[in-house]
């Protein structure tokens, strides 16, 4: 059902257009209609459409639906290069595709703030020795560090006029970003603001801007409230011919602490204008279909009361009031809450009630969490401090303890002042000193077989294998609880695998992962027992606010303990900053609560435990007592997201074996790159680059006699002459219950399609390759292109294989996919031969095979 506000936008929508929507008011639904309908009517081709999200989450989500819908609408068009995702994903994709071809070429790891916090705390006298740096720095070096390094990228400041300065902050800023720059640089590493950075870069440089935006006919910006000036830089720069609609509620606004600015959606016509000369439309969707009309009043309300100008006509689709849907609740009472919650799980599924905090940095979540699992219920905390505790990871940390040679850890604590440092150390010697784990004989051997120089990952890899390791997983509950355990164990390998990976193997590497790297997880608490995507029937939601962004819950309970409008605090360029309005801080504080109490369907409890004078009020004007019969309640039949599933890195692992995609696939376990895989994927980079709008030959050439080694197989390449119509192109298809795709190196313009391989193969290889190209073959079709014919070419062998069609039966890849979509992930391959390089053998006790 579309209502008026949204077929006007769907259907009528004059660009450049902002469309602000409420909360609950079909905003996905409308884009996904909006870019059907420009496609059905031939405005856009849907290759050179860019729709960027908030989250990958989210991403994917629109990505199944737009495919989905123009499949229900029968248009049978062409998707391989739709580009849908968050900010930086889309970023990375066109630094990689425009990438010269220098020493920079295969330097794009992207790491996140808690390994960038690792490597500035072991690199901070890089730092603390510039000049100024110890007089004008005060406290902590590290996060200073990176404040300056984002403030410089967000917003936008020129690093010739920093260094030109009379100001010696500015200089000193100016040599804090160059000095981070290069030290990411020589690691090969790139962090979130660089990878904005290097986009705006991009699209400012005249040659490679224009070349990015003929690709783009259509620019679609979801979330655009929580965007910072370099994300609205780029936004107008991608969209600067008029071809942009964004969306977003200013009212939801919750990262200017970030930097972002709810000013970029509601000036949205007047900074278009300043920037392109071009007058914008503005829409609006109002309707909201989630809440009951009782809450989205009382929620319009306290939003309304601290927003001078700017109100919304929001109202419920269902417009009869019903009291009882919104009530406040003594959070002292404990067993009141308990005992409600277990009354409503008899009327709906434990999932579809949560309880939303500011933080966890206080004991009313962890003293409510244990009540309600005493009662019988499961509390699914998406925000939990209990990862490094959890038996499985102190067995990973005991292990890599010893290896590391430590057996006993000081805790002559006088000199320090760092209870977080204090709190980590006292965390190993409980390790240290747990007998379970010191008087085992089984651990003991295994410790003693371990070499020296093994790389972190491996240990905890062959760990897997333990009894006792086997044991702890035996122990759970359910298979849920299996689930946290084998996640949590997944989680730990990434962090082994990432710091394999990235620094250079010294003796000292060991302690430092452990007293260094590992601290710096554990003092942010940034490893969760449960991702976004976790989903239980039996499990009530424990979330922060901002984790509930964009979620709904058909009963919501909100608390705001220890939490008030905190200021802004000044920055070290503060005078570069955008200045926010004198009530930003407040205002900010209420978008927050705004959007906990608009996640309700049909019941929102406010807690009593509030230190703000308003958000007290507006719970004191809320009944304390609600009738709930009167609520609707329905259980909900369970909904699941349909997949996109590749076929090299899905359907093929499955095949091979199922326990294996469980644990590389499902639960994301990373292994460490071989020298040979990494070989061959550089040599696929290269090849991209080779067929590339951006190739220079004389580029290609000082990159290979720097680069010996890559010679031959470029060689091979050019010497074959293939006359490239695309490379690198994504085929969808919607298969129903999911999304099939592939992504084929080259076709020529002849229509023949290649998949270029790397390293050798035997007849058994050659089958699956075989297999995976008529896969691809029959993809295309299904998009309307016809291919003439199949090869692939070994490169390093200088070897074509040509392949003939053969019966290709679509319903083999969906039975497999059911089988993943329905998690059947329990039996193991049959063939033994399959185990000797998985890095799970150890795990499946077939290490010895």
């Amino acid at each position: 059902m579309i209502n008026k506000d949204q077929e006007e936008i769907i259907k009528n929508a004059k660009l450049p257009a902002y469309v602000l929507a409420g909360p609950g008011t079909g905003k996905t639904h409308t884009i996904v209609n909006f870019v059907a309908e420009e496609i059905k009517r031939g405005r856009f081709s849907p290759n050179k459409i860019l729709i960027t999200t908030f989250t990958k989450k989210a991403a994917r989500e629109l990505n199944t639906r737009i495919i989905s819908k123009l499949k229900q609408d029968k248009l049978n068009v062409d998707l391989k290069n739709m580009m849908i995702g968050n900010f930086h994903s889309l970023a990375i994709d066109f630094i990689k595709k425009f990438r010269k071809l220098d020493d920079k070429f295969f330097s794009l790891t992207v790491i996140d703030s808690n390994m960038e916090e690792y490597l500035l705390m072991e690199n901070i006298e890089l730092f603390t020795s510039l000049e100024g740096f110890s007089d004008l720095i005060q406290g902590n070096p590290t996060s200073k560090v990176l404040e300056i390094f984002e403030s410089i990228v967000n917003n936008l400041l020129d690093l010739q006029a920093l260094k030109e300065s009379e100001d010696a902050r500015d200089r000193l800023a100016y040599a804090i970003y160059r000095t981070y720059e290069g030290l990411l640089d020589r690691l090969g590493l790139i962090n979130f603001q660089l990878i904005l950075k290097r986009f705006h870069d991009l699209l400012a440089d005249p040659l490679i801007g224009e070349k990015i935006r003929g690709e783009i006919d259509l620019v679609v910006v979801d979330e655009y409230q929580d965007t910072n000036l370099i994300q609205e830089e780029i936004a107008f720069n991608l969209g600067n011919k008029g071809n942009i609609i964004v969306f977003g509620d200013d009212d939801q606004a919750l990262y200017s602490f970030r930097g972002a600015s709810a000013n970029n959606l509601l000036d949205f016509d007047q900074r278009f204008y300043q920037k392109t000369g071009l007058r914008s439309t503005a829409y609006k969707l109002m309707i909201n279909y989630r809440s009951n009309q009782f809450i989205v009043a009382k929620a319009k309300t306290f939003i309304d009361k601290v927003k001078p100008t700017g109100k919304k006509d929001l109202m419920a689709v269902d417009q009869v009031e019903n009291p009882n849907t919104i009530v406040r609740a003594r959070a002292e009472n404990i067993g009141n809450i308990v005992a409600i919650v277990n009354h409503l799980t008899k009327k709906i599924k434990a999932k579809q009630i949560a309880f939303l905090f500011p933080s966890f940095y206080n004991d009313f979540p962890s003293t409510l969490q244990l009540a309600l699992e005493k009662s019988g219920l499961r509390v699914i905390n998406r925000k939990s401090d209990q990862y490094f505790y959890r038996k499985e990871i102190r067995l990973m940390v005991y292990i890599l303890l010893k290896y590391a040679g430590v057996d006993k850890i000081h805790l002559d604590f006088s000199g320090q002042k760092d209870w977080k440092k204090n709190k980590y150390r006292k965390y190993l010697a409980s390790i240290l000193e747990d007998e379970n784990l010191g008087a085992n004989d089984e651990i003991r051997d295994f410790l003693n077989k371990i070499g020296e120089g093994e790389k972190l990952s491996a240990i905890v890899y062959r760990a897997l294998g333990l009894d006792f390791h086997q044991k702890i997983i035996g122990w759970a509950k359910d298979e849920s609880a299996k689930m946290r355990i084998q996640k949590n164990i997944g989680k730990f390998l990434s962090l082994c695998v990432d710091f394999d990976d990235i620094f250079t193997y010294q003796e000292s590497s060991k302690l430092k992962f452990i007293f260094s790297y590992l601290y710096v997880y554990y003092k942010n608490n940034a490893l969760a027992e449960y991702d976004e995507e976790d989903s239980f029937e039996d499990g009530v939601n424990f979330m922060t606010i901002h984790q509930a962004k964009g979620l709904e819950f058909d009963v919501v309970f909100v608390s705001s303990l220890n939490d008030y409008p905190r200021g802004f605090g000044e920055k070290f360029l503060e005078k570069y900053e955008r200045k926010p309005s004198s009530d930003q801080d407040q205002l900010d504080f209420y978008r927050k609560y705004y959007t906990a109490f608009t996640r309700a369907k049909n019941l929102l409890v406010v807690f009593d435990n509030s230190r703000d004078k308003r958000i007290k009020a507006f719970a004191n004007s809320l009944d304390s007592s609600s009738n709930l019969s009167t609520i609707a309640f329905k259980k909900e039949a369970e909904k699941k997201d349909k997949p996109i599933l590749a076929y090299t890195t899905d359907i093929a692992i499955y095949h091979t074996c199922p326990q294996k995609y469980l644990f590389l696939r499902k639960l994301s376990y990373k292994t460490h790159k071989t020298k040979s895989l990494t070989f061959g994927s550089r040599v696929h980079a290269l090849a991209e680059y080779l067929y590339s709008d951006n190739f220079i030959k004389d580029d290609m050439k000082a990159f290979l006699e720097k680069n010996p080694a890559y010679i031959a197989s470029i060689s091979n390449l050019l010497n074959m002459g293939f006359d490239v119509r695309n490379s690198e192109a994504n085929y969808k298809a919607d298969r129903d219950f999911y999304i099939l795709q592939g992504s084929l190196d080259l076709i020529l313009k002849d229509g023949t399609i290649i998949d270029l391989k790397t390293g050798s193969f035997d007849e058994k290889a050659l089958e699956k390759y075989k297999g995976q190209l008529i896969t691809y073959k029959n993809l295309m079709k299904e998009n309307g292109e016809n291919p003439t014919g199949m090869l692939l070419y070994f490169i390093e062998k200088d070897q074509e294989i040509r392949v003939e069609e053969e019966d290709f039966d679509i319903f083999a890849i969906d039975r497999i996919a059911r089988n993943i979509v329905d998690e059947n992930f329990n039996e193991k391959t049959t063939d033994k031969g399959e185990c000797k390089l998985c890095p799970m053998r150890f795990y499946c006790k077939r290490a010895c095979i």
